[in-house]
């Protein structure tokens, strides 16, 4: 569901573009094991966290500068909401409901595109927002 196979290209092309990235991945899962090996195969393990079950989320998001997600589908993801209030912007995937969005900072992306237009359109968002 959450489409982590996805989101280790996107952050793989993402690194092209800001090499000292690093990709903070909280929680727990079946494909947790096989995430690790993708992101291995990719080079990418030392810029890729598995953070674990956690209880410092709120500290989490104010640690980060985006909040991505590139979900097949997903209700009304809570945590898009909290990462919303933490003044993160959002991109997340068309799959996901638009009933999440309350503000301006959340870009939509369609989760048929390639990986390399998601990390653009990360860094457009980042720009906007930042700079």
């Amino acid at each position: 569901q959450k489409n982590h196979k996805f989101l280790l290209q996107v952050f793989n092309e993402f690194l092209q573009i800001k090499k000292n990235s690093v990709l903070l991945l909280v929680g727990e899962g079946e494909l947790q094991e096989e995430t690790k090996e993708q992101a291995k195969k990719l080079g990418i393990e030392r810029n890729v966290k598995f953070l674990g079950l956690r209880k410092d989320i709120p500290n989490l998001l104010m640690s980060m500068d985006a909040f991505v997600m590139t979900s097949f589908h997903e209700g009304l993801p809570v945590v898009g909401v909290e990462a919303q209030t933490s003044g993160l912007p959002l991109v997340l995937s068309d799959h996901i409901t638009k009933e999440v969005k309350f503000s301006e900072d959340v870009k939509y992306v369609a989760l048929e595109a390639p990986a390399k237009e998601w990390a653009q359109e990360i860094d457009n968002m980042l720009s906007e927002v930042w700079d």
